[in-house]
């Protein structure tokens, strides 16, 4: 794919490399996203379950 990308990025001129940007970058914005609301659901079923509030690195004791 990186090399079908980089051969229409040499044929395009200018515009090749946009289109890089949006093959490469495309993907990796939707492998964060996604990371992140595994995390986001993690942290709530662990919420619920009340794991966070009997940890000690999650209480505050002023």
């Amino acid at each position: 794919m990186v090399v079908t990308a980089l051969l229409v990025s040499m044929i395009t001129g200018t515009l090749g490399k946009w289109y890089l940007i949006w093959l490469l970058g495309t993907p990796l914005c939707c492998l964060v996203a996604g990371a992140g609301a595994i995390l986001f659901d993690t942290q709530v079923e662990a919420g619920r379950r009340g794991m966070l509030a009997s940890d000690p690195a999650f209480t505050r004791e002023d």
